[in-house]
């Protein structure tokens, strides 16, 4: 059966002993031909090795869109409230982990497509060891008394307080300014007294947060824009409820 060749240049050299495949960087298949040797030995070659050809070649597009997708990636992640920045490097690594150090992030992964869920798993990390204690000293100055806190990665929503008085809060507001992570953990805390949004929920907001009308409407700015450069932590636009 009559199988289609991968696309390949031959090129004649004088130095060449036996014929021989070459695949560059760009993924360029070449065959060396000795001086004086038929064309034929070319074509011939090349459908002997089709396996090991295809195989490499993808291995090298696999390759560059890794390196775009690395690219893509951030190498710094600011956190606002903390007053703090930190600088990511990646390295190829057989296991798949995260080490923080003195203001680095180090990112192992055996695989480029895993490097969204590993950051993604440490910002979970850092912010369940901020967020919590951040929310509790809002609680106390509310005079407030919440069952529990979960701190999620959500697409959707920057908080939520349900009528079982457990609030949930977005990873993601470690990337916002200290003012409106503070707004929102007010506006879930408030809840807690009105589930919903009626004229005496908004004035419990303002007595905490007498600009809150402002800081809701900075909020929704932010939730327009990847805050970080990197698709893999992009707010698309989370809400608040």
């Amino acid at each position: 059966m009559n199988q289609t060749l991968p696309i390949y240049q031959v090129r004649i050299s004088k130095r060449a002993k036996y014929a021989r495949l070459v695949i560059h960087r760009n993924g360029v298949l070449e065959v060396v031909l000795p001086l004086g040797m038929n064309h034929d030995g070319a074509e011939h070659l090349v459908r002997s090795k089709k396996d090991w050809i295809t195989k490499h070649q993808q291995d090298i597009k696999n390759q560059q869109a890794g390196s775009q997708a690395v690219d893509a990636l951030p190498s710094r992640i600011h956190f606002p409230s903390l007053n703090q920045t930190i600088t990511v490097k990646y390295i190829r690594h057989e296991k798949d982990s995260c080490q923080e150090n003195e203001g680095e992030l180090t990112v192992y992964s055996s695989n480029d497509a895993l490097i969204p869920q590993i950051l993604q798993h440490w910002l979970k990390h850092r912010a369940e060891m901020c967020l919590s204690s951040m929310l509790f000293a809002i609680a106390q100055e509310m005079d407030d008394i919440y069952q529990s806190v979960s701190i999620r990665l959500q697409k959707t929503r920057w908080g939520s307080c349900s009528n079982q008085r457990r609030i949930n809060l977005n990873a993601k507001l470690l990337l916002l300014p200290e003012d409106l992570m503070r707004y929102v953990m007010i506006h879930e805390l408030a809840h807690l007294q009105h589930m919903n949004h009626s004229k005496e929920f908004w004035q419990r907001v303002a007595r905490f947060e007498p600009n809150y009308a402002e800081k809701r409407q900075k909020l929704r700015t932010w939730e327009k824009i990847d805050l970080t450069g990197c698709a893999l932590l992009t707010i698309l636009q989370p809400t608040l409820r």
